[in-house]
Formats: C-alpha cells, structure tokens, sequence
C-alpha cells in the first residue's frame, strides 16, 4: 500500500535464522550487514536495528560451507573488539560449532581462547563444542589443553562426555 514496513530486531533476527537453516548464508549475512547500517532518525548516530547476541548466534549458526568460516571470524573479531558485551557462551560456542562444521579448527580453537582471555567464563556447552571440534580434527594436543582448562574453570565440572571426547581426539 505504499506505508513504509516496520521490522523488529528479533524479526530480523528470525529472518536472518530462516535464511540460514534455507541455504541462503550470504543473504543472511546481508541482512546482518543491513541491520548494522540502518540509521534511526530520533537516536542519531545509534543503529535502529543493532545486531544483538540473538543475531549473532543466529548468523554464526548458519555457516555450513567452508568460505563462511571467513565471516563466521570477521563477525566474531569485530564483536569481540567493538561490543564485548555481546560475547557470552552462547555466542562462542555456535561459533566454534560452526567453525567445527565449516572444517577450521584453528579458528574454532582461537575463538575459545579469545573467550578466555576476554575474562568470559566459558560453560560446559562451549567445551564440548572445543572438544568435538578438536575430537574431528584428531588434535589431541589441544584437546588435553581445553580438558585441563575445563578442570581449572570454576562452575564447570569435566563429565564422562567431554573426557570421552578428549580420549577420541
């Protein structure tokens, strides 16, 4: 009818989700992208639909193919130095999953220890997502490091799942 649409974040969100779990990473890559630059006029220079955690996982969750592991890490690295708020568990371990499905353990690895070194404490779905990941690469070496670290975390117990899996890497 004419009447400009109006979107919520967690509407764009889903879209971006939807548009993953279709095949169609790099149209949701644009959304997120999108979603940055849009500018609201009452607010000035705030994004009208910054891109949240939920965005995040929502994008990162999405990769599948090798060649979005490039933007599974430029997303990560820019949130990680522009909004560290927005770097939590939840958003670290889909992006190691999806490193781990994109074939790029080193980055999956680096995106553990970034979570560490940011002072981000890192829950049992992130080492078992570290763990799997470094379980199919057969990178035993690393795999021990994280089991170690997982003894170390406070609120984080080692399991029979993850011991298993570091014994399998």
């Amino acid at each position: 009818d004419g009447k400009p649409v109006r979107f919520s974040a967690p509407t764009l969100n889903f879209a971006i989700k939807e548009l993953g779990e279709r095949g169609n990473f790099e149209r949701a890559h644009a959304l997120y992208l999108w979603m940055g630059m849009q500018r609201s006029k009452k607010d000035g220079d705030r994004a009208k639909y910054a891109p949240n955690r939920y965005t995040l996982v929502s994008l990162i969750g999405a990769a599948t193919e090798r060649n979005h592991a490039r933007v599974v890490v430029k997303v990560w690295r820019q949130a990680l130095l522009f909004e560290p708020d927005m770097i939590n568990s939840e958003v670290g371990s889909a992006a190691i999953t999806a490193l781990g499905r994109c074939e790029n353990w080193p980055a999956a690895y680096q995106v553990w220890r970034d979570m560490g070194d940011a002072g981000e404490p890192r829950n049992i779905y992130a080492y078992t997502a570290i763990l799997t990941v470094l379980r199919e690469s057969c990178r035993w070496e690393e795999a021990r490091e994280v089991f170690r670290a997982m003894r170390d975390e406070e609120g984080v117990r080692p399991d029979a799942m993850c011991a298993g899996l570091m014994l399998a890497a």
